[in-house]
C-alpha cells in the first residue's frame, strides 16, 4: 500500500535508526504522536472523575500496539516514525478494537515478531530487571528531549493518548484526575495542542474527524500550491512515490492507486454514508452499501461543480504512523493561518467527548504531582545535567 515515507522501528532496527530520530527530535519545532491500542471506552460520563475513572480502569487492563510519532521541523519539513509495541504483561484486549485493527492493515503476527517490548506501570528501566524493555529505553530519550527543549506536543482528540501514553511510559496513572492533570502540565512543559479542540472552537469546522480534516486541508493547500508554482513542476511532483522508502520520480500509477480510483468510479453513483461523511464512523464498516469515499464527500461538502479527476491519494487511516502525520499536517496548516502568536492562546486545552467544555492542563494550588512522574522526571532532569560531562570525557 502506498504511503507517506515513514521509519517503522522494531526490536530488529531500533539501535539502526533510535539516534537519527533523536538528533532529529532535536531539531523540532513541535511533535505529534497517535496511538492505537486494544480497548476503548463505551461511555462518556458528564462528571469528569467518574469519565477519568472508567478511562483509567480501560488503560490498565489493556494495550498499546503501536505509538506513531511526526516530527515537525521549523522548515516544515515532517519525519515520521512508527514504534511498534508489545506488551509483555498480561493484558485485554477487545475483539471489536482487533477487528478494526485488522482491517486497517495491522499486521499481529509481525507485532508478536519483533515488536519493541514494554511493561505498563511502574518500572525503572535503569533496574537491570528491566533492561529488556526497548520501548521504554527508548521513550525515556524521546521524553527527554522534549521535557528539556520545551517542544510542544501535538495530539488529536488526545486524553485518551496521554492516558494511555503515561500508563505505558511514565507509570501507574494516578487515582485522581487533578494529578494527572498536574502530571501532564510538569511532564511537557512546551505545551499540548489538540487539533480536535482547535478544529471545533477555533476553526469552527462543522465536521471535525481526523481522516477528513486532513484531506479537506491538504486539498485546500494542494490548490492553493498549483495557483502558484508551474503546472508542469506541480505535475512532476504529483508523480513523486515512496519506493522501498526512498521517493523516486515514476511516471506510472501505483496500482493500489490504480485499484482506488477504479473503486471510485463504481462509488459515483452509489449515495454517500451520511454516518460515515459527519463522524468517521460507520457500523457497518467495510460492509456499508453507501459510499464511504471522502474525495466525494468533500466534492458535496465544498459544493464542487465538477469534482477532481486527479489519481485519488491512498492514505492509512488508523495505523499510529499515518494518523500522527496527519495530525501534524492539520496542525501546521492550522498554525500557518492562525498565526504562532495567536495559536498559544489555545494551548493545553483538549476536547472532551460530548462536552462542550475543554480539559484544561494547568497547574493547580490544590494538586500535587505524582510520585511516579517525579521519579521520571529526576531521571530525565539529570541524565540530560550529565550529558556535557559524558561528551567531553
Amino acid at each position: 500500500m502506498a504511503s507517506i515515507p515513514h521509519v517503522e522501528l522494531t526490536s530488529e532496527n531500533v539501535d539502526e535508526h533510535e539516534r537519527g530520530l533523536i538528533e532529529k527530535l532535536e531539531q523540532a519545532r513541535h511533535v505529534a504522536i497517535d496511538l492505537e491500542f486494544t480497548g476503548h471506552n463505551r461511555t462518556f460520563p458528564k462528571n469528569m472523575e467518574q469519565r477519568y475513572e472508567e478511562l483509567s480502569a480501560v488503560i490498565q487492563s489493556n494495550a498499546v500496539v503501536s505509538l506513531g510519532l511526526t516530527i515537525i521541523q521549523p522548515d516544515s519539513s515532517f519525519d515520521t516514525y512508527d514504534l511498534l509495541l508489545f506488551n509483555e504483561a498480561v493484558h485485554q484486549v477487545h475483539p471489536s478494537n482487533l477487528r478494526f485493527l485488522a482491517q486497517n492493515g495491522f499486521n499481529f503476527n509481525r507485532q508478536y515478531r519483533c515488536g519493541l517490548l514494554y511493561r505498563p506501570g511502574d518500572c525503572n528501566t535503569d533496574d537491570v530487571k528491566y533492561k529488556h524493555l526497548l520501548a521504554r529505553k527508548l521513550w525515556i530519550k524521546i521524553h527527554r528531549v522534549l521535557f528539556n527543549k520545551k517542544i510542544p506536543l501535538v495530539v488529536h482528540n488526545g486524553l485518551m493518548d496521554l492516558m494511555y501514553l503515561y500508563q505505558s511510559f511514565i507509570g501507574a496513572l494516578p487515582s485522581k484526575l487533578q494529578t494527572f492533570v498536574e502530571d501532564m502540565f510538569d511532564a511537557f512543559p512546551g505545551g499540548i495542542y489538540d487539533t480536535k479542540y482547535l478544529s471545533l472552537y477555533v476553526f469552527n469546522e462543522n465536521v471535525t474527524f481526523l481522516a477528513y480534516l486532513f484531506c479537506k486541508y491538504e486539498r485546500l493547500h494542494r490548490n492553493k500550491r498549483a495557483l502558484a508554482i508551474d503546472s508542469d513542476a506541480d505535475i512532476s511532483a504529483k508523480r513523486q512515490r515512496v519506493v522501498g522508502g526512498e521517493l523516486s520520480n515514476n511516471n506510472l500509477i501505483p496500482k493500489a492507486e490504480e485499484e482506488a480510483n477504479d473503486k471510485m468510479l463504481k462509488q459515483q453513483q452509489e449515495e454517500i454514508c451520511n454516518n460515515y461523511a459527519t463522524r468517521g464512523y460507520c457500523q457497518d464498516g467495510v460492509n456499508c452499501k453507501r459510499s464511504h469515499n471522502l474525495e466525494r464527500i468533500l466534492d458535496r461538502d465544498l459544493k464542487v461543480s465538477a469534482p477532481s479527476t486527479d489519481p485519488i491519494p491512498v492514505r492509512s487511516d488508523h495505523s499510529a504512523y499515518y494518523d500522527a502525520y496527519m495530525t501534524g499536517f492539520i496542525f501546521n496548516r492550522m498554525r500557518e493561518q492562525l498565526g504562532e502568536d495567536s495559536l498559544t492562546e489555545h494551548i493545553n486545552k483538549l476536547n472532551l467527548m460530548r462536552l462542550d467544555i475543554p480539559l484544561r492542563i494547568t497547574s493547580s494550588v490544590y494538586a500535587k504531582p505524582s510520585r511516579n512522574w517525579l521519579d521520571t522526571k529526576k531521571r530525565l532532569q539529570y541524565e540530560h545535567a550529565q550529558a556535557p560531562e559524558t561528551q567531553s570525557s
